[in-house]
């Protein structure tokens, strides 16, 4: 029998080859809209520089927004869409050529 292909077994990252550290999701890959939405932290250190630090984190680590729907793909996920990717970046493209390195600097 063939395995289904699921976030646990394989999230089908586009880390491959050249980029084995590329934590980007492939087009098919399921974890995109299968998130919960109710697991995103608080923006407690305020990263999108909006000065609101109780709502839900609204970026991923490349600073894309968090909250993104894929129409392409069914939610999965918990909460009201549009829901999260599991992952640390949110599927919005997948070319590690592009990736910026982030650094986040926090205060003591």
């Amino acid at each position: 029998a063939v395995e289904e292909i699921t976030p646990k077994n394989d999230p089908l990252l586009v880390g491959e080859g050249d980029y084995p550290d590329c934590y980007y999701l492939q087009e098919d890959s399921p974890c995109i809209d299968s998130g919960d939405n109710a697991a995103v932290p608080a923006d407690t250190f305020d990263l999108d520089g909006d000065l609101d630090t109780a709502e839900q984190l609204p970026i991923d680590l490349d600073h894309n927004m968090r909250f993104s729907d894929d129409p392409t793909t069914v939610d999965t996920g918990s909460g009201t869409a549009p829901i999260v990717d599991m992952g640390a970046y949110e599927h919005h493209f997948n070319d590690c050529n592009r990736r910026r390195r982030t650094v986040f600097i926090f205060p003591n």
